[in-house]
């Protein structure tokens, strides 16, 4: 990389507004970054409880009934969410041909661990309930 390249690349990191500070204002800026990405008109979303904890299923036209992607998002436990995710988990489901289920579990510093993990094991035994087959 010249000289100049790496100019231009340190200027325009340095334009960029900094990164939050805090929790909350990162979760924050995770949301309206991941919001930018819209979703596919052609998918449908529908919030559903899965045994209380909050989840939402994506469905593209070409998903397969009976085959289920259950997502678990980015982040780090910590920030993100199924807003900052949406339209990753979205099309994760389209090429998967499946129906994705969004985990939208309890995060960190209000919900130390292992609050995230109960909510997907609880999510997936919900899924099991529901007659979703278990595939290795």
């Amino acid at each position: 990389m010249s000289e100049n390249e790496i100019a231009a690349l340190r200027a325009l990191l340095a334009s960029r507004p900094p990164r939050p500070a805090s929790v909350e204002g990162r979760r924050e800026r995770m949301d309206v970054l991941g919001d930018a990405y819209r979703v596919a008109e052609d998918i449908r979303l529908e919030p559903v409880s899965a045994d209380g904890v909050p989840t939402e299923w994506s469905v593209a036209p070409s998903a397969d009934g009976p085959r289920v992607l259950l997502y678990l998002r980015g982040g780090g436990l910590c920030a993100g969410s199924i807003v900052s995710h949406r339209a990753m988990m979205t099309e994760a489901g389209r090429a998967a041909q499946a129906r994705t289920l969004a985990i939208d579990y309890r995060r960190p510093r209000e919900h130390p661990f292992p609050a995230a993990l109960d909510d997907a094991v609880q999510a997936y035994r919900w899924l099991l309930a529901q007659g979703v087959q278990s595939e290795v």
